[in-house]
């Protein structure tokens, strides 16, 4: 074969056996050049020719309201020339131009935050990069067939305020390049056929509108001396509600809820949102302000009533939250970190987020999926490698409160040192109950009679116990029937506890 054009070639492949960490060999028959621009091994089963069907199962499984993408600081980039671009991740996907990942130069460091400083992909992390064989329209289409909400993310034009200084002039015709970017999408989600976006989504697969109604803007951007985030914030605010102003903004209250950057922040959207009330008689400057908190244990046990005082008018998205277990937390692929401990307390910190659930309207557990060998971030959601996944015991407390969550949330009190408790009903009744103590302990539950047939669900083990690829399923919640003759109910000791009736 001669010629210059690229050819696209495309075959099936049966493997004999079962080989882990083998190679992927193209040899040539005879003595040539070829030069090979792209390759991509996709399984027969894979869904929608995309996704690993076994994670996407677990996915579907929690049953997510909607999901947030791509994530967060690689929404930023190191530098700007790194940050994710969603629309270099559209259009066939041997189009797509490779990035390198934030995350390759983990622990590098660039002390002067230069945005021209050469990196040097020395560390253990250096195998990571990005492909974009996961673009922004698979990410439309993977919430599609999980029956989520998406929440795409972008860039405000400035990169990592952890690694960088890097920006765009708030003043400078690029900056204007950020914002079009923010309506080219929501076209893009949105627009019809006939529109430049919605047509290009349309030529992929998807005429039908993926009917998108919120964005972020930012991710875990702050106000400082030099980065001007509010004013960023406004500029995208005035631009978006211009043309959809029935979209829904997620703003940001910096990485941590433990700061004065957070309290700035609360301050002066809050202030904002009352202006535009007094303006209009409409709260639309922000749906949700997005928060952060990766924080140990305790911190989520002693902060059970965090919401309980938050003024209502701007409504509160837990964007990234875990517990951080000491010593295991953020260490290089460590599936340790994952114990039922952490799991524990964030059950119990969910008390008060469904309690309060009229300001607290989104929340998610992050990060998602980590591959063994490959991760640098610990704990996560699920864990995976070349051939099997498993969920963590967060990965269950998510699910439970997913699955298990009615109508309307009640005001609810325990006694006792170590409980925690919330009751929601609807056409069921819902109550959960975490006992955070080493002793059982018996419950009563003011105005709520359980009296009758009960089925109980129940996460009750060691705090040290998790789950692995060698016992996937060690700490699930198990799932009986009881009768109650009292309006009094046992919990075991360190348990998470549903009853349903």
């Amino acid at each position: 074969m001669h010629g210059a054009e690229w050819k696209q070639y495309v075959g099936m492949m049966s493997a004999q056996m079962d080989i882990v960490g083998g190679n992927f060999t193209v040899e040539l028959l005879q003595a040539g050049t070829i030069d090979f621009d792209w390759f991509s091994l996709m399984p027969e089963d894979a869904v929608l020719g995309i996704f690993r069907k076994d994670l996407f199962e677990k996915l579907k499984d929690l049953k997510p309201g909607f999901m947030r993408f791509p994530g967060g600081c690689i929404i930023e980039g190191n530098n700007l020339a790194n940050r994710y671009q969603w629309k270099k991740t559209i259009g066939p996907q041997e189009h797509r131009v490779y990035n390198w990942n934030r995350w390759a130069v983990h622990g590098v460091p660039n002390k002067n935050f230069e945005p021209e400083w050469e990196y040097t992909f020395e560390s253990q992390y250096s195998h990571y990069g990005q492909t974009y064989g996961v673009g922004y329209y698979e990410y439309f289409l993977l919430c599609e067939a999980i029956g989520a909400k998406p929440l795409p993310v972008l860039s405000v034009g400035l990169a990592c305020q952890y690694q960088s200084t890097e920006l765009v002039p708030i003043d400078a015709p690029e900056f204007q390049e950020f914002i079009q970017d923010a309506l080219d999408l929501i076209e893009f989600a949105n627009g019809d056929v006939t529109t430049v976006w919605g047509a290009k989504r349309a030529a992929m697969g998807h005429p039908e509108p993926f009917g998108m109604d919120r964005i972020g803007i930012g991710n875990e951007q702050w106000q400082t001396e030099f980065q001007d985030f509010y004013e960023r914030y406004e500029a995208f605010e005035k631009a978006i509600h211009a043309v959809y102003p029935e979209m829904k903004l997620i703003g940001s209250a910096g990485p941590d809820v433990i700061t004065p950057r957070h309290v700035n922040a609360w301050n002066w959207i809050r202030r904002r949102a009352f202006e535009r009330i007094a303006e209009t008689g409409a709260q639309d400057f922000t749906y949700a302000v997005d928060e952060h908190y990766y924080v140990p244990p305790r911190w989520l046990y002693d902060n059970v009533h965090f919401y309980d005082e938050y003024p209502r008018e701007v409504k509160v998205f837990a964007g990234e939250y875990a517990a951080h277990i000491d010593g295991l937390a953020r260490r290089f692929n460590s599936e340790e970190a994952n114990r039922f401990e952490g799991a524990l307390a964030e059950a119990a910190f969910l008390t008060g987020v469904e309690r309060n659930a009229d300001v607290v309207v989104m929340a998610s557990y992050a990060p998602l999926i980590a591959r063994a060998g490959w991760a640098q971030w610990s704990p996560d959601l699920i864990w995976c490698n070349g051939s099997t996944s498993y969920g963590t015991p967060s990965y269950y407390v998510q699910k439970l409160y997913s699955l298990y969550m009615a109508e309307q949330s009640l005001g609810v009190t325990v006694e006792g040192e170590g409980l925690f408790a919330s009751l929601t009903t609807g056409t069921h009744t819902f109550l959960k109950v975490v006992n955070n103590t080493a002793e059982p302990k018996t419950v009563k539950v003011d105005g709520l009679e359980m009296n009758g047939a009960v089925e109980r669900i129940e996460m009750a083990y060691a705090l040290t116990d998790r789950n692995s690829f060698a016992e996937p399923e060690k700490v699930i919640p198990v799932h009986t029937l009881e009768t109650v003759s009292e309006d009094t109910i046992t919990v075991r000791p360190h348990s998470f506890t549903i009853f349903c009736k």
